[in-house]
């Protein structure tokens, strides 16, 4: 008497018919890139849900700057504050409007600060060594109007945090050493994206950076980041900074590589555009430049969050995850500048 067969296993049947054309197996949808994380440095958590923002226009359009504070406190766990930090945002060439860092700069505001953001270029023929002059002299103006008009006073005793993207990078630096000098609040924090100190392709050649950066106190808190993409800056800026700053403390300063990452879809790309709103809002701000903005804020100022901001810890290292669970290609942290990386198109390497 025959036996009956044994049954073949389902799933040797299913890949025999896909062998033998009975119709190809569906692919997994690609990992998606991170989300904003909730809160924390970089989080999506607001204390404030909108911005009050005053041009203050001078007749010498180089001198115009913007102050920005934040409107409608939402906070139930704790008192509004009688005092809000202060951050200096210094912008890339061309970029003399606000708008050019509209996410950032609404987030950073939102969080609970005040943002000053000064032109110091009326248009793209202004003579470069002049913009660090007009910053100086924006600055010093708005922070008279702030101490007489802001809603909520400045919090100025402690300091104030500097942001610099590109050639802002430069002037970021140069007002960080110029600051106390002149009267304004010493820089509590430097958070350079991307530095702009010269290149060669451009003519005439410049060096946009002071070669005396020793007004910058020694504990202030330093982070510099180069983009793994990027051909207008690349790492000289972050590599003079470095050269010109040797008095801070070694335990205060980062130098920090971004890459990107396609591991899925849409990939992450990273460039020297990368802070502003000319590429999307995603991992590059929320884990990056908008963390480790947040982080030297409150770790300047109050001793919080430093895990996030210096120390080449896992907190500050961490870039999110796919959605399949694989880490982005975290931050490298070093505490001097390092050798280029293997196939970086980072200009000076």
């Amino acid at each position: 008497m025959a036996r009956p067969a044994a049954a073949l296993p389902i799933a040797l049947v299913l890949c025999a018919l896909a062998l033998l054309g009975a119709g190809p197996v569906a692919p997994s949808d690609p990992p998606s890139p991170p989300a904003q994380p909730a809160s924390g440095p970089g989080g999506a958590a607001a204390k404030w849900e909108s911005i009050r923002q005053v041009l203050h226009d001078d007749p010498d359009d180089n001198l115009d700057y913007w102050t920005m504070e934040p409107r409608g406190w939402t906070s139930r766990t704790k008192d509004r504050p009688d005092r809000l930090p202060t951050t200096f945002f210094l912008h890339g060439y061309g970029a003399m409007d606000p708008v050019a860092y509209r996410t950032w700069i609404d987030h950073i505001v939102k969080r609970g600060n005040i943002v000053v953001y000064p032109r110091y270029q009326a248009n793209l023929y202004v003579p470069p060594p002049t913009y660090t002059d007009n910053a100086m002299t924006a600055l010093e103006r708005a922070v008279r109007w702030l101490r007489r008009n802001a809603e909520i006073p400045p919090r100025l005793g402690d300091g104030v945090n500097l942001i610099g993207h590109s050639y802002g990078g430069a002037v970021a630096t140069n007002v960080a050493g110029r600051a106390v000098a002149a009267g304004l609040p010493k820089p509590a924090s430097l958070l350079l994206v991307n530095p702009f100190v010269e290149n060669a392709g451009y003519r005439p050649p410049v060096d946009a950076m002071d070669a005396d950066l020793t007004g910058i106190p020694p504990g202030t808190e330093f982070d510099c980041i180069v983009a793994d993409i990027d051909a207008p800056a690349g790492r000289l800026g972050c590599d003079e900074a470095w050269s010109r700053t040797r008095h801070l403390k070694p335990g205060k300063r980062n130098y920090i590589w971004m890459f990107g990452d396609d591991h899925g879809e849409p990939p992450l790309a990273i460039s020297h555009r990368g802070p502003s709103i000319a590429t999307p809002t995603d991992a590059f701000d929320w884990f990056g430049f908008w963390k480790l903005g947040d982080a030297l804020t409150s770790c300047s100022l109050d001793g919080r969050n430093c895990e996030y901001a210096l120390g080449n810890t896992r907190e500050q290292r961490w870039m999110g995850a796919w959605s399949d669970g694989v880490a982005v290609r975290k931050l490298d942290v070093f505490r001097k500048p390092p050798p280029c990386p293997p196939g970086t198109q980072a200009y000076g390497c």
